[in-house]
């Protein structure tokens, strides 16, 4: 068995000769079986000693037809990981770094109240008349605002104010529906009264 072994070896070796010499502009370098395996090793060592994040980015470097139950075999990793790497590989390359496995990548704090102030502008949404209508935020009271557009016009308007401003990070629009305050309500039908004397009032204040 152990001279069969190293038959195959030196049959390897001898092929990837044959391609070096082959390829005499090439800056490809012909690594031998024993290079190739103490590669793997190594590899497998940088992967078990990485962090569990990091162990995700370096399974995008597996070849590209290698699926998630050879991932698994072969790095002895979870499932999730095997998932994720793929989804990674195929959607960033290789490398790619995983943002956070809690949730969306933490965005600029000055956007963020960039998004809320924009919500609550006159021109997006107003306040109630009713006085109590009101919703208790740290136990300070703050009146009900009801917008006067949907979410997804909102969030069209807020893109182009965006690209005005060139701020450094794009918008999804998860996050942007996600920092809608929660005392801006979005309108239904039957939240506005469309009788001929309120829908007349409301045309006179936008005139």
């Amino acid at each position: 068995m152990t001279r069969a072994i190293d038959l195959i070896r030196r049959a390897a070796d001898d092929i990837l000769k044959v391609r070096k010499t082959s390829l005499n502009n090439s800056k490809e370098i012909a690594l031998s079986v024993n290079d190739t395996e103490a590669l793997l090793d190594g590899f497998k060592l940088l992967f078990s000693s990485s962090d569990y994040e990091e162990q995700v980015r370096l399974l995008t470097l597996a070849p590209p037809n290698w699926g998630r139950v050879q991932l698994e075999n072969f790095f002895s990793c979870n499932q999730w990981q095997a998932r994720k790497a793929i989804e990674l590989r195929n959607s960033f390359g290789v490398l790619a770094r995983v943002t956070n496995f809690m949730g969306n990548q933490p965005i600029d704090p000055q956007l963020t109240e960039e998004i809320k102030s924009f919500y609550q502008d006159d021109a997006i949404s107003r306040q109630t008349s009713n006085k109590k209508e009101i919703i208790h935020v740290n136990k300070q009271p703050i009146p009900i605002r009801y917008m006067s557009m949907t979410v997804g016009q909102a969030y069209s308007v807020f893109i182009q104010k965006v690209e005005e401003k060139k701020f450094s990070e794009p918008v999804s629009k998860t996050v942007f529906y996600s920092l809608r305050p929660k005392w801006v309500k979005i309108l239904t039908p039957h939240d506005v009264c469309v009788c001929l004397n309120h829908g007349n009032y409301d045309f006179l204040i936008k005139v």
